[in-house]
């Protein structure tokens, strides 16, 4: 499905779409009044939302999806599920509405919305991986 001149994959029967990397942006910079995605966003807004983040991650097929906030102008938030391992993200068929407000709203007030995706790392990188680094650094040095 094309949006000006970003491609993105959606699921019509859902109304999800997944966004690759900076695909967001780029349609920030399209969405206007009356654009198709804004059709799109109406036809399936009382879908039921699905919770993406117990499932796969559709690209990488892995358990990699996360829920981050994705900050509003106004001090709020939406929610949106991004694969910690390929940095894509999941909008459910619901959410497409208000995502596109919450950056159309942002572009207007001329804020930039920024996400830091910081992975999770297990038990044995949290902890026991710095301690071997700093152990073998210690060695090396005395």
């Amino acid at each position: 499905m094309r949006f000006g001149e970003t491609e993105i994959d959606a699921d019509e029967a859902t109304g999800g779409v997944w966004l690759d990397g900076k695909e967001l942006d780029a349609l920030t910079e399209w969405f206007h009044e009356g654009d198709a995605f804004g059709e799109m966003a109406l036809r399936h807004a009382g879908q039921i939302s699905h919770d993406t983040v117990l499932g796969d991650c559709p690209r990488c097929q892995t358990k990699t999806l996360q829920e981050y906030p994705l900050p509003r102008h106004d001090g709020g938030n939406v929610t949106l599920d991004i694969c910690e391992r390929c940095l894509g993200l999941w909008v459910d068929g619901p959410e497409l509405g208000p995502v596109r407000d919450a950056m159309m709203k942002n572009k207007g007030a001329g804020f930039l919305a920024r996400i830091a995706v910081e992975p999770k790392r297990n038990l044995v990188m949290r902890v026991l991986y710095p301690a071997a680094v700093k152990n073998l650094v210690d060695r090396v040095l005395s």
